[in-house]
């Protein structure tokens, strides 16, 4: 009997402390509808490989619809986008890799989400005939190799030297052996060096990126980095990202070993 009730008094606190999760919750999402009241949110999309692009555009409904933001979505290159967040056009950029180097971060004229989205794999493309030291890159490119990388990331990279904004235009000049390299994120690049079937390409793992939404300068832990939380909690525990993401991250949040 003694063990009985100490096991139901267990199941009952159990009870309780989901009860108080819940109404805290919803206290939250509350607050935060409130806050947001019936202000439209502009939601920037970067253009990158077709099926990021439906992915983040599925995403970017989901979370902010479980947030109950109201919002509008544009598709914009990558430089574009991150600009009119910097100029404060739109309020969120999904989704964009934050930057490893704290002391350049901190410099930048945007913030970052609280809550990551994944994990994103990105590679250095050289060409077969034309062996880059991908050591001597990274610690800053002293044989002084032409390496391009989107325009919107030459900080993200130390030894990359030239921006671009077509992947396509870059990983053809790397295939031809007009640059030496390009370093961007492995699904977008691999999509293309597949459907242009370039073959002198060679590819080699640079290194592991956290994705997480771009919002104006000084509003992380505002009320939209606070809904973006909110929402993706929510699909994150419903199983709604796993149904978006799982096709999408097979070839995004890791390195995968092939060649062309």
């Amino acid at each position: 009997m003694h063990c009985s009730a100490r096991l139901t008094n267990i199941h009952n606190a159990q009870e309780v402390h989901m009860k108080i999760r819940s109404m805290l919750l919803m206290v939250i999402a509350i607050s935060l509808a409130s806050a947001l009241g019936a202000q439209e949110y502009k939601v920037v999309i970067p253009q990158v490989s077709p099926a990021a692009i439906e992915t983040y555009t599925n995403l970017t409904k989901a979370m902010l619809d479980a947030a109950g933001v109201k919002y509008t979505i544009e598709v914009v290159p990558f430089a574009r986008a991150v600009f009119m967040i910097e100029d404060k056009q739109a309020d969120m950029l999904i989704s964009e890799v934050e930057n490893p180097d704290q002391a350049k971060t901190a410099a930048l004229k945007v913030d970052t989400s609280t809550t990551p989205l994944f994990q994103v794999a990105f590679v250095l493309y050289t060409n077969k005939t034309k062996p880059l030291n991908i050591d001597e890159l990274k610690n800053g490119n002293p044989k002084k190799w032409v390496v391009e990388t989107d325009i919107a990331h030459l900080d993200y990279f130390p030894g990359a030297t030239v921006g671009s904004s077509a992947i396509d235009a870059s990983l053809q000049k790397v295939n031809a052996g007009r640059i030496d390299g390009y370093v961007f994120a492995q699904g977008a690049c691999d999509a293309v060096i597949k459907k242009l079937d370039l073959k002198n390409i060679t590819r080699t793992f640079y290194g592991l990126y956290t994705a997480k939404v771009m919002i104006q300068k000084g509003t992380k832990g505002g009320t939209i980095d606070k809904a973006l939380t909110l929402g993706f909690n929510k699909i994150k525990a419903n199983g709604t990202y796993d149904k978006i993401m799982s096709q999408y991250l097979s070839t995004v949040d890791r390195y995968l070993e092939w060649q062309p």
